[in-house]
């Protein structure tokens, strides 16, 4: 490409040159065929025929370096064709591949998350932290395998389900408390506890009787009747394993105590600014 633009250059250059001579060729022409002025005939006047004879041979030069420069022309010619004959066509370059467009990630629908319905201050309050629960009392109390269901201070346990003939055996009213209990039914699990006699019982079920008493209690709402119970229970010197439990169900229950006293209080204080805000409004 570097040997064509140059040649170019060069017949250019050459083409510049053809053409003033040619200019000056075609003076010289016209120049020769203007008749000359009519003058007077002088006495003496000098000839022309060496003005002529020099004139002819700038002519005859002019054309030999015409025809020269012609054949220049022409081999300037020839020379760019055969360039161009072995001048390879120039190779388009290969584009980079595009990239593939990464994957589009569609949006994964997400679920509508039903917010959870807020807890009452006294249900959230009775209900023992899950990592808190003591695991000695997890430990001892029968297995729930029963649906825990609701129990109402009114609910009665019928006579005829203690009392039923039907039954080979005595009824083994511990057992049945437990589950009742463990069932959620606090009530009922109450009334047959309350049946249940001392003397024929065995120490290690007294001292369940009173512990799960105090827990029934605290079920159905009744919370200072149970931190009493749990009070009794932590200064017998016999209520070996249940001293632990029910410190810590005093603990929890003085704690709810006090969550409750400043939830009150921070109501009447809201409350106390509302009506006052109301008044203002008013005015």
């Amino acid at each position: 490409m570097v040997d064509i633009q140059r040649t170019v250059r060069r017949m250019m250059e050459v083409g510049g040159r053809i053409g003033m001579l040619m200019v000056v060729m075609h003076i010289t022409t016209l120049a020769d065929d203007i008749p000359a002025p009519t003058l007077p005939t002088p006495a003496a006047l000098p000839t022309l025929n060496d003005d002529t004879t020099e004139g002819t041979q700038v002519l005859e030069r002019k054309r030999a370096k015409l025809q020269e420069l012609q054949m220049q022309m022409q081999q300037l010619r020839q020379r760019v064709e055969a360039m161009k004959v072995r001048a390879p066509e120039p190779s388009v370059p290969e584009l980079p591949a595009a990239p593939l467009s990464p994957p589009v990630e569609r949006p994964t629908p997400q679920p509508t998350l039903i917010p959870p319905v807020p807890m009452p201050l006294e249900q959230y309050l009775d209900q023992p932290p899950k990592n808190e629960i003591p695991p000695s009392e997890t430990e001892k109390s029968p297995p729930q395998d029963m649906v825990i269901g609701t129990s109402s201070p009114d609910a009665v346990l019928p006579n005829d389900v203690l009392n039923d003939s039907s039954i080979n055996g005595e009824i083994d009213r511990i057992s049945l408390a437990s589950s009742l209990f463990a069932t959620g039914q606090h009530a009922e699990c109450l009334q047959v506890l309350q049946q249940l006699k001392e003397e024929s019982l065995s120490p290690d079920d007294i001292i369940w009787r009173r512990y799960l008493t105090a827990c029934c209690h605290r079920g159905i709402g009744e919370y200072k009747e149970a931190a009493r119970l749990y009070r009794e229970i932590v200064g017998r010197p016999d209520s070996d394993w249940t001293r632990e439990l029910a410190k810590w169900w005093l603990d929890h229950l003085r704690e709810r105590n006090e969550l409750t006293a400043r939830s009150q209080q921070l109501q009447a204080g809201m409350n106390q600014r509302t009506e006052t805000a109301n008044e203002d409004f008013k005015q």
